[in-house]
């Protein structure tokens, strides 16, 4: 609601306010002449009204067929050429979406049920996940062109509480690093008394490290004599393994 005085009825309330200071009397006449404008405007809605717990369940009909047409996921080319008011909108589409399948989700198994078509939660998720892709690439756009720099969050090289050096991203904090208690017996100085310890994790990390490349090789060997592929796809196929494979690039003899 938006409230629109006109300049008369300003003077009005000025004249009141200083007969009443005064001690002075007022003639009621006055508020009869002068009438406030009164300006509503209605929001916008996007969405419809429900007052029940049905906007997070698919429709009725959905419902009793027992099958819901879903399309693929969004692709990052189609979102490339959407403006950034279609992102928005899209977003909250599909985040309306993904707590839609979560309810439904949650009430399945709430009955004893499962869920037979959870692949719309994979199709969201790859929407959702282009959509931030797309979002991030303008952003550091318009940082570059800007200022130079992409703006995202840059990664350091510090020590934890034994001296022992690890990278890590930098991220927003409340408390200054030089306030931060917590901070500061996490990340402790450097001191003599280090160096040894850091010379023996040194070696120990490096030893595992051959002993890990070893284990590839060996992996590209067999490759090769099993199933008859040259050295450069079984290497090809060994470095695809340690990329995508955490818990193999974790391997440790």
């Amino acid at each position: 609601m938006a409230l629109k005085v006109s300049a008369s009825l300003y003077r009005v309330v000025q004249f009141v306010t200083t007969q009443v200071l005064r001690g002075g009397k007022t003639n009621k006449s006055i508020f009869t002449r002068f009438k406030p404008e009164i300006q509503c405007s209605s929001f916008f809605h996007t969405t419809r009204k429900n007052n029940d717990l049905m906007e997070f369940f698919d429709a009725t009909e959905d419902l009793e067929d027992g099958a819901v047409a879903c399309g693929r996921p969004w692709r990052k080319d189609e979102l490339r050429i959407k403006s950034n008011e279609d992102l928005h909108k899209l977003w909250y589409i599909l985040l309306k979406e993904r707590n839609r399948i979560m309810t439904l989700e949650s009430e399945l198994e709430r009955q004893g049920l499962y869920m037979t078509d959870a692949w719309r939660m994979d199709k969201v998720e790859v929407s959702m996940e282009n959509l931030l892709t797309v979002v991030k690439e303008r952003d550091i756009a318009l940082n570059m062109l800007e200022t130079g720099l992409s703006g995202e969050p840059c990664e350091v090289t510090a020590r934890n509480a034994l001296g022992i050096k690890y990278r890590r991203v930098e991220s927003e904090h409340l408390v200054p690093k030089y306030m931060n208690r917590k901070y500061k017996l996490l990340h402790s100085k450097y001191e003599p008394w280090m160096a040894q310890w850091i010379l023996k994790y040194e070696e120990v990390k490096r030893v595992k490290q051959e002993k890990r490349e070893k284990y590839y090789k060996y992996q590209a060997k067999m490759l090769q004599k099993n199933y008859g592929i040259s050295e450069k796809e079984a290497i090809r196929s060994i470095n695809y393994i340690r990329q995508k494979s955490k818990k193999m690039r974790d391997f440790s003899v």
